[in-house]
């Protein structure tokens, strides 16, 4: 049995007990609250809980939520469920942070008053990664990565993995479940540059955190490596200063002869085309 007051502040108080009396049954009068349950929800998330007791409801009667601290909530609105069972639910307002409080059910009546037990309020928050994911192979169309999940700041279990992934330059963005150890983003455009992040979810509504950070990274080349990129462009522009075989003779002298046509010939005999090349000082 607990007997409870409250006291001003700097003013002594005191409780006086007359005539206690045990019965082998409950006072039919006065309300009996049924065991007030825990409630868990996300960051930002609405938090109720559901008061339930036995006994007549009447509109001169007062139910109210009250905190382990003594402050107590706004007035319910109380539901008959039957003769002998009414119910409220009651929202509570401060779920921004993370956080643990007790709070327990109040009722005042004209056969007496109740509390129920005390019932905890515990604020989550949604996971997320403390690392980027691990790149573990690079191809000129996928991406092979490992989310590297197992350290989150933010409260488990974690129940779903996704992986969102855009190029750094586009405003688009994809999200996949990821349900193995390791994950290969397919159909990547070749030397393009993706941003990869990791999303973690937790139960409850709201449970999923914010992305973890990136992992930025390029796919290959197609083909040749030479042919994209900016040595590729280099080399095209410098294959480019080589002028196309033309039909020009070299003059005559000691190791050619003339009236070939458009051969000249060496002096064992072979024949080959003459091709005259034309460099700029660039090239040099």
């Amino acid at each position: 049995v607990i007997f409870e007051t409250v006291s001003v502040q700097g003013h002594p108080g005191f409780i006086a007990v007359d005539e206690v009396r045990v019965l082998a049954h409950p006072c039919r009068k006065a309300p009996h609250f049924l065991r007030l349950q825990n409630v868990e929800v996300n960051v930002g998330q609405n938090a109720t809980f559901q008061c339930t007791a036995g006994g007549k409801w009447s509109q001169h009667d007062q139910l109210w939520l009250q905190q382990w601290n003594g402050k107590d909530t706004a007035l319910m609105v109380t539901r008959v469920v039957n003769h002998r069972r009414f119910s409220a639910t009651v929202s509570v307002g401060d779920t921004s942070q993370r956080s643990t409080s007790r709070y327990r059910c109040v009722i005042r009546s004209d056969g007496g008053s109740g509390v129920s037990n005390y019932a905890e309020l515990i604020v989550k928050a949604p996971p997320t990664p403390i690392a980027p994911p691990e790149l573990l192979a690079v191809g000129a169309t996928y991406l092979w990565i490992k989310p590297n999940a197992n350290s989150i700041i933010g409260d488990g279990p974690i129940i779903l993995k996704e992986v969102e992934y855009r190029t750094t330059t586009g405003n688009w963005a994809e999200t996949h479940i990821v349900d193995a150890p390791t994950y290969k983003l397919w159909h990547l455009d070749p030397d393009v540059e993706y941003e990869i992040k990791v999303l973690l979810t937790r139960p409850g509504e709201g449970g999923t955190g914010p992305p973890g950070p990136p992992l930025i990274t390029r796919t290959k080349c197609a083909g040749d490596d030479e042919g994209c990129g900016v040595f590729g462009s280099q080399h095209v522009a410098s294959s480019q200063a080589v002028n196309p075989p033309t039909d020009t003779l070299l003059p005559p002298g000691p190791n050619t002869h003339g009236g070939e046509g458009a051969f000249g010939s060496l002096g064992g005999g072979l024949k080959m085309p003459l091709i005259n090349f034309s460099l700029s000082a660039n090239d040099l």
